[in-house]
């Protein structure tokens, strides 16, 4: 089974209200242990608005081990070439906290697996940021790292904070800080 562990989104402009947009998807080769999965965004002229970098892993259901792209026979074969892209990296917890807040996983945010979708990573992520950014600022880059699953009922730690370059950082950790779910990467500019 697959699991994204990775991903980040860039948008370059916004489509507005009716604008039809195109999502094409294609294979970005491996990374290490990751699969590179890319995604392009385009407007109805063709050109590109936005794009989509994941890093997945393929996991061994019975040993629960990520499997090795490298190398790889038969169907993942198509996967077998080096990525050449930009990287996805690892994005640390603030060090200095703006604000937190303790949010539980529902029912309604899971997937078939019992995990909180990635979906709702973002949400968390962005509601965090003060209304008042937002107001002003649209979102150029959002990454998200998922280290740890959260399943139905884990309350978790939101906290917030900005790095040396001053994008905003929001990390989910358990209670007691032993465990963290995911860190994000939030970069604005100003409204146009």
């Amino acid at each position: 089974y697959w699991i994204l562990s990775r991903v980040k989104y860039e948008i370059d402009t916004y489509p507005r209200w009716e604008d039809l947009v195109s999502l094409e998807t294609y294979p970005g080769g491996y990374e290490k242990l990751f699969a590179v999965r890319l995604f392009d965004l385009t407007d109805e002229k063709g050109e590109l608005i936005g794009r989509i970098t994941g890093d997945y892993l393929l996991m061994d259901a019975e040993k629960g081990r990520p499997v090795r792209i490298k190398g790889a026979t038969g169907p993942l074969s198509v996967l077998d070439f080096p990525y050449e892209g930009r990287k996805i990296d690892k994005i640390e917890v603030p060090e200095v906290v703006l604000r937190e807040q303790i949010r539980k996983a529902y029912y309604s945010e899971l997937d078939l697996n019992g995990h909180m979708n990635n979906a709702h990573y973002i949400r968390w992520t962005v509601d965090m940021l003060p209304l008042e950014v937002l107001k002003e600022n649209e979102i150029v880059s959002l990454q998200i790292n998922y280290n740890a699953s959260i399943t139905y009922g884990v309350e978790t730690k939101l906290i917030i904070g900005k790095n040396e370059a001053g994008n905003y950082l929001v990390a989910g950790n358990s209670l007691d800080d032993s465990v963290n779910y995911f860190t994000s990467e939030i970069i604005l500019r100003k409204n146009k």
